[in-house]
């Protein structure tokens, strides 16, 4: 592996931990790991590094722009995959971004089924998809849909799968 596939692993692992303990994708893990990201690609590309870095966080954001936007993911989970656009570039984000996806549908699957939530769960999507779709996409924030307030609404932690669907790339093509 190489160092800008080293430096990205070890920040995909710290941001693991801190979604899973604090359900949070810290700036102080992903700030430093951008400035790293910078610095090792201008070393590698030269000042074609700095393309390639700017490019790569904006693709990374603008992926996750929408469901930011739309209340289903935090900032932190946006910030994280602009991270892995800083160090990898836009091809590369581009198969995490599907590798995280899939992996958070796993994810959501599986802990639907545990909480034996998954019929309810589909029925409260399709829902919000008909009202979304009879109000011509003028409701933006499909999370205040819920008939129940949103005080019981659980979330994933999606940091936790942009991580891995990234580390999987990371294995895979490398």
């Amino acid at each position: 592996m190489r160092a800008v596939d080293v430096t990205l692993f070890g920040a995909l692992l710290m941001c693991c931990y801190t979604d899973l303990k604090y359900r949070k994708v810290l700036n102080i893990i992903i700030f430093p790991a951008i400035l790293a990201a910078f610095i090792i690609n201008v070393y590698l590309l030269g000042l074609e590094g700095v393309a390639f870095c700017g490019k790569g966080i904006f693709v990374g954001l603008a992926l996750l722009l929408i469901p930011y936007i739309l209340g289903g993911i935090g900032a932190g989970d946006v910030k994280l995959l602009g991270m892995v656009g800083a160090f990898k570039g836009t091809t590369f984000v581009l198969y995490a971004f599907l590798a995280a996806a899939l992996v958070g549908g796993a994810f959501a699957i599986i802990f639907m089924l545990r909480k034996r939530v998954l019929l309810s769960s589909l029925l409260c999507i399709g829902r919000a998809i008909k009202v979304f779709l009879i109000s011509q996409f003028k409701i933006w924030n499909l999370a205040r849909i819920d008939d129940n307030d949103g005080n019981d609404f659980e979330t994933l932690p999606y940091g936790l799968a942009i991580s891995l669907g990234t580390m999987i790339c990371l294995l895979w093509v490398s």
